[in-house]
Order: C-alpha cells, then structure tokens, then sequence
C-alpha cells in the first residue's frame, strides 16, 4: 500500500502534466465520490462506521490507476534508471501479491476477503438453511 500511494502521488503529478483531463476528471471524481460517501458514513450515520473499512477496497482502484500512470511514464521515459526502477517496482509488487494472495485464501485469514476456510457453526448453519 505505502509503495501504490506513492505511486498514485507521482501519478497525480504526471496526470496533471499530461492534460489528460478525461482520465484525470474520471479518476477524481471517483476518489472524491468515494470519500464523500465515506465521510457521510462516518458523520452522518452513527449505526454504520464498523462498516467502513469496506469503502476502501473501492477507493484503492482509483488510486491503483494513478499507479498505473505514474509506472507508465517512467517506463516511457528516456532515462534507463526511470525504467529499471519501474521494472524493479512492477516486479515487486507482483511478488509481493505472490505471496499474500495464497495466505489469504488458503491460510484461515480472513484478510482480503477469504471465505474458503469454514469452521463448525458455518457448515452447521449452512445445513440448518438448506434443511
């Protein structure tokens, strides 16, 4: 997250740069729509702040194509150290996803999502519901 965020910075400055307004206004208003809906569950409803957490999974897909961008234009760029050091950084991150993705599906995490481990009280549950 910390290497996407930085990322999604640079990304902004060479978004702005590049006067791509399309892609620039569907990026912000995606981020800016997201936060407001965010903001007006945290201080607008007092039942639903534990639920949160799930706007940011949302909210990351704007930032990951300010990513994008901002690893295009490095990889586009002239200077060798711009390119390797995207090179570096897609590499990186793909091992990095390498290893999460199994832990959270097959690890008993439920970080990310993963469902695929059940315990007792949900196959008894599920049985109850089907019967």
């Amino acid at each position: 997250y910390i290497i996407t965020a930085f990322l999604a910075i640079l990304g902004i400055g060479a978004l702005g740069k590049s006067g791509n307004l399309i892609l620039f206004s569907f990026v912000g208003l995606w981020i800016t729509g997201l936060l407001g809906i965010e903001g007006y569950m945290i201080f607008g409803t007092p039942g639903l702040p534990s639920e949160i957490y799930r706007l940011a999974n949302f909210l990351y897909i704007g930032v990951i194509i300010l990513a994008a961008y901002a690893l295009i234009n490095m990889f586009k760029s002239d200077r060798k150290f711009l390119r390797a050091l995207a090179i570096l950084t897609i590499v990186f991150i793909a091992i990095g996803s390498a290893y999460v993705v199994p832990y959270t599906a097959f690890h008993s995490g439920p970080i990310g999502g993963s469902q695929r481990i059940y315990i007792r009280s949900d196959i008894t549950i599920a049985n109850w519901i089907k019967e």
